[in-house]
Parts: structure tokens; C-alpha cells; sequence
């Protein structure tokens, strides 16, 4: 059990919320059923928490698919890790696989090891993706930076366990999700160039405004649901009938030292301390 209990993010995530996690876990519910994260990234709140039944999912193909080889084919997907190799040319080479016809013929094991060795050796950590989804990331030149951290993947196999991941739209959670349940949202924030570093899409005032109807449309089913978001004003204004929390937030995940810096961020629940779900919604 030792090992499960120190699992955490198996890839560094722009926007990761690890340093956020104290705010967030005393926000939870207290009582849930189904634990939902439907823009998981790295799912820094899931490892930590380590629900009895969750499920998982994100529109990151890529991603998805590591979660899965890492819950139904760790020792496989470990022996693909130990195939990789350090240094730039190695680096490059193994980045430019996605821009080639035969990639879509590459095992998924093959997949997962590459997105997990570009991750830990990429510059800053900084997972990045150009307009036709193919990884971008810098090379990171950095001394004794461990290729993949294999006790942590034996933690987050035990983990995934109990827990359905797929690769979806955050709407899809709409088909299964049910009262009681609790659903946590980090979605892409409002128009700046961080949303596409690991997704292609950028997501406008409009696609905040949709997930604000999927949110009140969870309040309606009696579902328990926790978001952090940007504090941009246009953003604030669209949660103000729920209960809002600032908090300022320090990232480090940036490819230049003028982008990390204290953010304020904002943090979205509709329910009380009590448990009792704050309004209609609609």
C-alpha cells in the first residue's frame, strides 16, 4: 500500500494543479459517489485523493492513451521506457515521429513511452502541440533527469485500478454521471497561449459559456461539481450565481522566467460546506 499512497503526476502538466491542492481538497465533498474529471491532464487531484471509483477522461489523445497503457500494460509499457535514450539528436528524432505517415501504425505501448520520455525530457516540462496536434515541445538539456520515474508508474497502476479512462469531450461525462457524484474542472482557460499548449483548440469566451450551461446542468441532476478557472473578468461574471473563492497561484511550467509568476485563479463550487447544492442552476 506504501506505494499507492505516494503516487502523483506521471507528466508535468502547464496548468498543473499541485500547488493548488490544498485549496482544492478542502473543498471536496465530503461524501460522493463517483469521483469525474473530465479535463484530467496530469490529474494532480486524483492521485491525491485516490477515489474509490472514478473515471477519467480528456480530448488529448496522447494522454489518454498513456493513462491506459499504465493501468493494462505497466510492464510493457516500462520495458518501452528503457528503449529510450538521452541527448538532443536522440531527442529530436523521437519528437518528429507524429509528423510521419506510419505513425498511426505505432503500437500504443511505443505511444505512451514516447509521451511520457518527451514529457520528462523536454525544456522546462513544457508539453506543447502546433495547430495539427503534433508535439512541439524544446529539447531540455538538464544533467540526471530520470527518463521515467518507475515506482511512481507501479503507484499509479494500483491506482487506475478501480478507475474508466477515455478519450472524449468533457460533455460525454453527461451520458453516466449521476446524483451524488462529485465532478472536478480544470478546463483550458480563456484565449491565452498556454490552452493550446496541450490541446489544439483555443478556447474562446463561447466555450466557457457552453461549459457554464454543462455546469448547470449538472447543479440541475444534483450533481456535486468543483472548477478552477482563470480570473479574468469576462470569466468571473459567468459563475457569479455560484460560490467563488481568489486564490493566487505561482506556475513554473514556462518556457521563459518572465512567465512564471504568482496568478490569481479562481475557484468555482455549487454547494455548501453542509453538502446542500447552492442553486437550480437555470
Amino acid at each position: 500500500m506504501e506505494a499507492t499512497k505516494s503516487a502523483k503526476p506521471f507528466v508535468k502538466w502547464a496548468g498543473g494543479k499541485r500547488k493548488l491542492l490544498d485549496e482544492l481538497t478542502k473543498r471536496v465533498p465530503k461524501k460522493y459517489n463517483t469521483y469525474y474529471e473530465p479535463f484530467v491532464g496530469g490529474g494532480a487531484l486524483y492521485w491525491h485523493l485516490k477515489p474509490e471509483k472514478a473515471v477519467l477522461s480528456d480530448v488529448n489523445k496522447e494522454l489518454i492513451n498513456t493513462y491506459n497503457a499504465i493501468k493494462y500494460n505497466k510492464p510493457s509499457l516500462i520495458r518501452e521506457c528503457n528503449k529510450h535514450q538521452d541527448g538532443k539528436e536522440y531527442f529530436l528524432k523521437t519528437r518528429e515521429l507524429d509528423r510521419q505517415e506510419t505513425y498511426d501504425k505505432m503500437d500504443c505501448l511505443s505511444k505512451a513511452s514516447r509521451f511520457i520520455f518527451i514529457n520528462k525530457r523536454c525544456f522546462n516540462g513544457l508539453y506543447k502541440v502546433n495547430k495539427k496536434g503534433q508535439i512541439n515541445s524544446a529539447y531540455g538539456k538538464r544533467d540526471g533527469v530520470a527518463l521515467y520515474d518507475n515506482d511512481n508508474l507501479k503507484s499509479c497502476h494500483r491506482i487506475l485500478q478501480k478507475t474508466e479512462v477515455c478519450c472524449a469531450p468533457y460533455q460525454w461525462i453527461l451520458s453516466t454521471v449521476q446524483r451524488g457524484d462529485f465532478v472536478y474542472l480544470d478546463p483550458p482557460y480563456l484565449n491565452i497561449t498556454s490552452s493550446s499548449i496541450y490541446v489544439k483548440e483555443i478556447a474562446n469566451l463561447d466555450f466557457h459559456k457552453d461549459l457554464q450551461r454543462f455546469c448547470d446542468e449538472l447543479t440541475e441532476r444534483g450533481v456535486y461539481w468543483l472548477m478552477s478557472n482563470s480570473s479574468d473578468s469576462e470569466i468571473v461574471s459567468l459563475w457569479d450565481k455560484y460560490i467563488v473563492n481568489t486564490k493566487k497561484v505561482y506556475y513554473s511550467v514556462s518556457g521563459i522566467s518572465r512567465g512564471r509568476k504568482d496568478v490569481k485563479e479562481i475557484i468555482v463550487t455549487n454547494y455548501n460546506d453542509d453538502g446542500s447544492i447552492v442553486c437550480s442552476g437555470k
